[in-house]
């Protein structure tokens, strides 16, 4: 297995126990690591090991960042704010040309195949089949568990998905309510899921033409997918349950 010293994986999310305890793992296929949590979150948890050493960096946000001067909450379905803010926060840190984000709350034992994949077509964002849709059941729905790609296309990306998520605050009681189309400039689609909202942006960032009636064709011009089955053992959590192989 190559150790690839020009990616780093970032663990985005909430600390938890299961993927510091990957870490070894991940390190076998990427030199850098960065823990990207919350400040909020118990780093004492992190074992003496992993904090020590030189390949490993933390990084906290603040989730008061996403709440505006008026008191608003940045739109925040299925915490895709919260996940743009650990996500940019750990890009932000980025030296490498590649990244690949991974949650905190999932484990890969090897991530070598994805690495491969990422880097053989870096201006594709590569993500893994959870949750990647077909296209007759939801146009430009990848999968967001796992995404790679080039640290430049990830940052413009989460940096656009960002900019959605501010500009549309709502009251905390409606902060989780969907987009829809109009709301990111694609008028043909309707609920706008957070995996749509990832697509979208990494489509306008590269300047692609959104034309729904050949989603088909740029999701396989501009998406990669690796099996999870492909990326060792595994913990996945779908709508808060864990899936282990």
């Amino acid at each position: 297995m190559t150790q690839h010293d020009d990616i780093t994986v970032i663990i985005q999310g909430p600390l938890s126990p299961a993927s510091l305890s990957n870490i070894p793992n991940y390190q076998k296929t990427a030199k850098n690591i960065i823990i990207s949590c919350w400040e909020s979150c118990d780093i004492t948890i992190i074992d003496n090991k992993i904090a020590y050493d030189t390949g490993v960096l933390l990084t906290t946000s603040s989730s008061l960042d996403y709440i505006d001067s008026n008191g608003k909450h940045y739109y925040n379905n299925s915490n895709i704010a919260f996940q743009a803010a650990t996500t940019l926060s750990g890009l932000h840190q980025v030296k490498t040309k590649y990244v690949i984000k991974t949650r905190s709350d999932e484990i890969y034992s090897d991530i070598s195949y994805f690495a491969e994949a990422v880097k053989k077509d870096d201006e594709k964002l590569t993500t893994n089949n959870i949750l990647f849709q077909k296209d007759s059941v939801a146009k430009f729905h990848p999968s967001d568990h796992v995404i790679g790609g080039t640290t430049q296309n990830m940052l413009n990306t989460f940096e656009k998905v960002k900019s959605y998520c501010r500009k549309n605050t709502r009251e905390k009681t409606k902060e989780k309510i969907p987009l829809i189309g109009k709301d990111i400039g694609v008028a043909e689609l309707t609920e706008v899921a957070p995996e749509t909202l990832i697509c979208v942006s990494f489509l306008q960032h590269k300047g692609v033409e959104i034309d729904t009636s050949k989603s088909k064709e740029i999701m396989i011009e501009n998406f990669n997918m690796v099996k999870a089955s492909e990326m060792g053992r595994y913990l996945l959590m779908i709508k808060g349950q864990p899936i282990m192989k």
